[in-house]
């Protein structure tokens, strides 16, 4: 070895051990001079050295310094478990407190990655009588004490005082909450921090947003209401304050999108001659649109001279330029900021012409709200001399937010109206109708009163057409859903049903009658009562509609215990999350403002209407229907709780077990007693025909066999139902 490499080594071996001597011990310069020798060619002498230096930490019983280097060498080595031994046996070694031994044996040495590990004794050796800790089960707490011999913590939890953690589990799941954080803050004073609530509730989302990070509005709202710091029921009101007040904040931005995050800046943004320098170098496209966003929203705060335009126009150019053929809808918005801006280049004609071409707008609105749909079709409109006839053209093709939006700009200017009407009018008339048209029409009768329109018999017969589809999927599914919502809706549909003809009203409740698919049974039932109460004479159409033998309904409904609980679990899911999430919807609808205009407002408006009914209509239902395991069922007649088995004429056999009233399972052959077909068999015996509904005309069927229910039914009346996050429409 060459003579100064050697001095040099002798030198930092004598620091080093001079380090270790230090009272206390300098363990910051320790770490360092092991570093360096391990990425030295005295990679060897690292090992050694931190051997000397562990020894000597255990003899001292200097358990943060100790820590410290075992997280040094825990990079280090990659067997887990020799090293956890290594580390425990230390440690242990280091100190005789029985608290701190406790934490040793609890942190999982040997079992999780020794890193993982020295952070849970840290954090166990840190926590004291009085600490604030928070625990992603039992959420803001504070520690009482530490008990060594049962190895556990008892820490007061907001939602569970004197709760009982292993010292395993705490070291695992609870982290310190910082005494800045918005718990601490609210637990040394919980009385003004409820007046800040109340009076400043900027102020708290500012100190939220500290606290929890880049969130969400709808995850800020969770987490104010996970912690008790803002209930659901009062955070529109909390919001709407907050929202008001943090406008004119600098360095909060309230994204327009929901799934973004909120923006909390160090430092007001100066849109200077330096930012638009900083605009002009950058090359990520959502940076881009990003960085612009926040300049619009400033507002009369910047001033754009030539440069900044020419900054403006050369970035919407390159982005343009790379959305072109790959994304229309980012192609679209990019159009639109530059005719916000009023920017003279990129040319507006050029871009309208591409949004044009192939029909690009349609697949832009697709990723648009229809607010954005509106100003794109007025763009095209305004710089193309084809738009009119290419969008009139396209209906058929559009999504529902495009045909609104289109049918809105067109049907207020006199020159386009009358081809508007020509074309809904041929549209609608054609035996196959594009359903977005259909419920845009349906939605605004009254708009359209002098459209010459097919007569609203006709178009609500289409619209049941459309709901018996049960091959539709993506938009056209969604539009069934929107008229069969429409058909749920009271107010709508009596006020439609009212204005018809008898004998139409006669044609429309046989269509629907006994209809399954007309929603589920209780909004079959209250579709016809609705019908009925509008139109008595149309009761007595039941038996006619139905079956010779439909029977007389029971004095009391009955379902399994399943199907009760799966739509009592329904119930609970629309009340405690849908009614409130559509209630977020209307007031983030709102903020857009100018409702006449606003169609996220009016669809979530609607939606409320459809959810408020359905939920006093199930609870109704809940309250009137009884549960059943069908175990008194007897087989000498069809019934409920029977197993039924009848022939053809062809000589096929059909098997399907009768339940109640809210059971259906296709696959195996589960009929609800109140079916068109289960009423048909109800109450004959074995060898007796049959006249029941088929696929085309009814058909006479002959009854073969009647028994208990199998057992492939029974394991399904003894299996809980799997509920989904929404519930049926």
């Amino acid at each position: 070895m060459d003579a100064s490499v050697q001095e040099e080594l002798t030198k930092l071996e004598e620091r080093f051990l001079s380090d270790l001597e230090a009272q206390p011990v300098h363990i910051d310069s320790v770490l360092t001079t092991l570093r360096y020798l391990k990425q030295s060619p005295h990679a060897k002498l690292a090992d050694d050295w931190s051997q000397t230096a562990l020894n000597k930490l255990v003899e001292m019983g200097d358990r943060a310094a100790l820590v410290k280097l075992l997280s040094l060498l825990a990079t280090w080595r990659s067997d887990v478990r020799a090293f956890g031994d290594t580390c425990k046996t230390a440690l242990k070694k280091a100190s005789q407190d029985r608290v701190w031994n406790a934490c040793v044996d609890s942190v999982a040495f040997g079992e999780v990655a020794p890193q993982e590990s020295l952070r849970r004794l840290e954090f166990l050796d840190n926590c004291k009588p009085g600490s604030l800790v928070l625990d992603k089960t039992w959420g803001f707490g504070v520690v009482k004490r530490i008990d060594d011999f049962y190895k556990r913590m008892i820490v007061d939890f907001t939602n569970k005082p004197s709760h009982a953690l292993s010292l395993a589990n705490a070291g695992e799941n609870l982290v310190f909450v910082p005494v800045a954080h918005i718990l601490a803050v609210r637990y040394r004073d919980p009385d003004a921090f409820a007046r800040k609530i109340s009076d400043d509730p900027a102020a708290v989302v500012r100190l939220a947003l500290a606290s929890f990070g880049a969130v969400t509005v709808t995850r800020l709202a969770d987490l104010l209401d996970e912690h008790g710091i803002v209930p659901q029921a009062q955070w529109k009101r909390f919001w709407d304050a907050a929202r008001k007040a943090l406008k004119n904040d600098p360095l909060i931005e309230i994204p327009s999108k929901r799934s973004e995050p909120i923006i909390v800046r160090e430092q007001e943004l100066a849109f200077d001659r330096n930012w638009f320098t900083a605009l002009r170098a950058e090359r990520d496209i959502p940076a881009i649109m990003h960085s612009i966003a926040e300049m619009e929203a400033a507002g009369d705060a910047v001033v754009l001279d030539d440069f900044a335009r020419e900054a403006l126009s050369d970035r919407l150019a390159f982005a343009l330029k790379g959305a072109y053929n790959v994304d229309a809808a980012l192609y679209a918005r990019l159009a639109l900021t530059v005719q916000r801006l009023e920017l003279a280049t990129p040319p507006a004609a050029e871009m309208s012409q591409h949004l044009i071409d192939d029909n690009r707008f349609i697949t832009a609105a697709e990723g648009m709200p229809v607010r954005d749909s509106t100003l794109m079709v007025s763009f095209l409109l305004k710089h193309e001399p084809e738009a009119p006839a290419r969008l009139l053209a396209a209906l058929p093709e559009m999504n529902y937010n495009l045909v609104a939006a289109t049918t809105e700009v067109l049907k207020d200017d006199p020159a386009h109206l009358p081809a508007l009407q020509a074309r809904y009018h041929d549209l609608l008339s054609a035996p196959t109708v594009p359903p977005t048209l259909l419920v845009w029409v349906l939605r605004n009768q009254t708009e359209t009163a002098d459209w010459h329109l097919p007569p609203l018999y006709t178009l609500m017969s289409q619209a049941v057409a459309i709901i018996e589809d049960e091959n539709l999927s993506g938009e056209m599914l969604r539009m069934k859903h929107n008229l069969l919502g429409l058909f749920e809706q009271a107010k709508w549909f009596e006020t439609a049903f009212a204005s018809l003809e008898p004998l139409q009203r006669e044609a429309l409740f046989a269509r629907i009658y006994g209809n399954t698919t007309m929603g589920d049974a209780a909004t079959q039932r209250m579709i016809v009562g609705r019908m009925v109460r509008i139109d008595p004479s149309l009761a007595g159409h039941k038996h006619s509609v139905g079956t010779s033998h439909a029977q007389a309904e029971p004095a009391q409904r009955w379902t399994s215990w399943r199907s009760l609980r799966e739509r009592q679990e329904l119930f609970r899911q629309l009340v405690e999350v849908e009614i409130p999430k559509n209630s977020a919807d209307i007031a983030h609808a709102r903020s857009y403002g100018d409702l006449s205009e606003n169609f996220e407002y009016q669809a979530a408006k609607q939606q409320q209407t459809i959810l408020l009914s359905r939920r006093d209509e199930w609870d109704l239902e809940i309250k009137q229907m009884h549960g059943t395991d069908f175990a008194n069922a007897t087989p000498d007649v069809v019934g409920m709780g029977v197993e039924v088995t009848f022939a053809r004429a062809d000589g096929s056999t059909q098997t399907y077990s009768i339940l109640g009233e809210w059971d259906s399972d296709e696959a195996l052959g589960i009929l609800p007693n109140r079916s068109r077909l289960a009423k048909a068999l109800e109450g004959h015996r074995v060898g007796e025909q049959v006249t029941i509904p088929g696929v085309h005309d009814d058909e006479v069927v002959t009854i073969q066999t009647i028994r208990p229910l199998g057992e492939a039914v029974r394991r399904w009346l003894d299996t809980p139902a799997v509920t989904g996050g929404a519930a049926p429409a």
